[in-house]
């Protein structure tokens, strides 16, 4: 069957101009066949000429059933349901759902807006408790930062992209501020509310597709983290048990969509919890970061030679990361920190930020491109090395430390 489509990415504020396209496109002899996932509608020839009309929703709750029937009275059918908007369609000449524009932005208030508020209030709350943590303990610590970026993949991408999260959601409040105040004054001057033009309308897709594509990053980050077992069984569980109260809980007609999104959650919940209990160790492993071989070999032989008091070992998608302490005879030991990243930007954060360290806490005794020495006492050095993309943190003993850096000093990458 012959089809056209487009790019069905309009931001909530938008519904006016979403609402034009639809019947742009019924003018032109074509009916809204279907939206995927809220991204792409797919339009078929039409038999006989339709119109469409956007109307207000709410995606955790359906609209009562005496709505729903004065609707159907006036020759409205429901065709299609996305975030916060319903789309009819009736034959065309059949008059608008609302055409009062005040009680149109009076329900999208109760529909829409309040709900947005809380979700940015939730932000707000968040990025205000990150911020206080921070202030709380004197300033953000860059290594917290690069373990956050070698333990979860999730993490790992989010990081990166928050400056541009940001701009995108100061940007999208902006648009949501000056739609507000464009409304109110229609409601003012008695107009309807007014439609974005098409060149406004298509460069908000455009970010809105943006909006969506991380998204998708973030699922597939969150994918990696399950393969990975990255998260705790009972934290799922956790989210389980949520899904099945809401399925018992909300019953009625009107909580249709709330019980789909609780049935998707259970479904996605339980596949996250049989592939962590189920696959095996080290699916994710090709694809996340791991130290050159010729680094790895000295390293874990020295390693082997003495029982380590503790170790610990973490990669993703960005950057590597092992540290572990070895005690020997009596005033010996051994402290290994490795960082490797991925791309030469990222490592050379790293190597800025420990030589950052090295000249708060004491004074180099020899400097240069890829080595940095502190003698901490008349046995015991810190050695700071880099080979190509890999820093390593050396601190112990000269009888461990010798041998070891004797093999780095040798290896060329």
């Amino acid at each position: 069957m012959k089809r056209r489509w487009n790019l069905f990415t309009y931001p909530t504020m938008d519904i006016k101009a979403a609402e034009a396209m639809l019947n742009r496109q019924a003018e032109q002899g074509w009916r809204l066949e279907k939206v995927w996932l809220g991204l792409l509608a797919s339009f078929v020839p039409a038999k006989e000429p339709v119109c469409y009309c956007i109307d207000w929703y709410d995606p955790n709750r359906e609209d009562g059933t005496d709505y729903r029937t004065l609707l159907a009275d006036a020759g409205w059918t429901l065709r299609r349901q996305t975030a916060y908007r319903n789309i009819y369609e009736a034959p065309a000449g059949t008059q608008p759902i609302q055409s009062d524009s005040q009680l149109e932005y009076q329900r999208f208030r109760k529909k829409v807006l309040r709900r947005m508020g809380i979700g940015a209030a939730v932000v707000a709350i968040y990025l205000l408790v990150m911020l206080l943590l921070i202030l709380g303990t004197g300033g953000w610590d860059w290594m917290a930062t690069a373990y956050l970026l070698a333990d979860s993949d999730l993490l790992s991408v989010m990081l990166p992209l928050l400056p541009l999260i940001l701009v995108g959601g100061g940007a999208w409040l902006l648009r949501m501020v000056w739609r507000l105040w464009q409304w109110n004054r229609a409601i003012r001057e008695g107009q309807a509310l007014p439609v974005p033009g098409r060149r406004s309308a298509a460069v908000a897709k455009v970010c809105s597709l943006g909006g969506w594509i991380v998204l998708l990053i973030f699922l597939v980050a969150i994918l990696l983290d399950v393969l990975g077992k990255r998260y705790p069984v009972s934290t799922l569980a956790g989210f389980t048990v949520g899904s099945l109260i809401v399925l018992f809980k909300f019953q009625g007609e009107e909580y249709r969509r709330r019980r789909r999104y609780g049935v998707a959650m259970l479904v996605v919940c339980l596949t996250a919890l049989v592939a962590m209990l189920v696959l095996p160790e080290g699916l994710t492993d090709p694809i996340h970061v791991q130290p050159p071989a010729v680094l790895r070999e000295p390293l874990e032989e020295m390693q082997e030679q003495g029982d380590p008091a503790w170790g610990k070992e973490e990669s993703s998608l960005l950057l590597y990361h092992s540290s572990w302490h070895r005690y020997g005879a009596p005033d010996e030991w051994l402290q290994v920190e490795v960082w490797t990243a991925r791309g030469d930007r990222l490592a050379d954060w790293v190597w800025q930020q420990t030589m950052r360290e090295l000249r708060e806490n004491g004074t180099p005794e020899a400097e240069g491109t890829d080595v940095w020495r502190v003698m901490l006492g008349e046995n015991d050095d810190l050695w700071l090395l880099r080979r190509g993309t890999t820093v390593l943190w050396l601190e112990g003993s000269e009888g461990f430390l010798t041998p070891l850096l004797a093999q780095l000093q040798e290896v060329e990458l």
